[in-house]
């Protein structure tokens, strides 16, 4: 009488497969990790930017409703939370076409802050041609970091109105 004995198991072939396989997949996900994480780092950095512009924008035309409208040019913004937004040049947003730094340093419960980030501004502010002294601008370029190429910013844009012409 001759009788089989049934072997269950997996072959060292197909275990070499699906190890190659595995190996496959998990090399592709790996690859998207630096994508993953140069994305979150843009997130970061256009969120600070927004917050950053907001606080510029928005005091610039608080000081402009204030302030006469020949001198619009002239504004110069503290920011509102100076114990966070250092500004190398004293803690002053000023109109200038040339790059300036701004870093962002968060405060903890010794008061002694470290730089969180760092970002660079250009702020443009001028009345529309033809327009006599109704309608200015206010554009606001701001470019993450405190070094490297300046062709990779985000603009911002706002319009004042002269309430009393």
């Amino acid at each position: 009488m001759n009788v089989r004995i049934a072997k269950a198991g997996f072959t060292l072939v197909e275990v070499a497969l699906s190890l190659l396989v595995l190996s496959v997949g998990l090399l592709a996900v790996m690859g998207l990790l630096p994508d993953g994480l140069r994305a979150n780092k843009r997130a970061i950095d256009d969120t600070a930017a927004a917050m950053f512009a907001e606080e510029v924008i928005n005091g610039y035309k608080a000081m402009a409703d204030i302030t006469a409208w020949d001198n619009i040019r002239d504004i110069v913004v503290e920011p509102r939370s100076p114990d966070m937004w250092v500004n190398a040049s004293g803690q002053r947003v000023e109109r200038s076409g040339e790059w300036r730094t701004v870093t962002y340093r968060p405060q903890t419960i010794s008061g002694q802050g470290s730089t969180d980030f760092a970002m660079r501004y250009r702020l443009f502010v001028d009345e529309y041609p033809g327009q006599g002294d109704h309608r200015a601008y206010i554009r606001l370029d701001v470019l993450a970091g405190e070094f490297g190429p300046e062709d990779d910013f985000v603009r911002f844009y706002s319009e004042l109105y002269n309430s009393n012409p």
